[in-house]
């Protein structure tokens, strides 16, 4: 799925990671970036999720987030509701979830 950035969360993993202190360095060029909130462009062959014009959040993205557009597997992309801004939507996958893990399930 191609999304249209809007908005990228920053996670501290990130900044370890631009700091070259996380236990995983990636090759270069490196595009950091995985909590994005967008619209989607384009999708490919056999994407049936989302379509063109969607308003979507991801999970995880394959291209990095921090860009004008991003390319993330369609598992991993999600609508985003209209109650929520692009703002909102980019923290939604790991700063929401891991805050809801830690509340809720520890």
């Amino acid at each position: 799925v191609l999304i249209r950035v809007h908005a990228c969360g920053v996670n501290p993993v990130e900044a370890y990671i631009r700091a070259g202190t996380y236990a995983r360095k990636p090759t270069l060029p490196y595009t950091p970036g995985t909590d994005v909130a967008g619209v989607v462009e384009t999708v490919g062959e056999g994407v049936v999720a989302v379509k063109a014009g969607d308003r979507v959040f991801t999970t995880a993205t394959e291209s990095g987030g921090y860009a004008e557009f991003t390319v993330a597997a369609e598992d991993c992309v999600h609508k985003l509701p209209e109650a929520l801004d692009f703002t909102q939507g980019a923290a939604i996958g790991i700063p929401y979830f891991t805050a809801y893990r830690a509340l809720v399930h520890k």
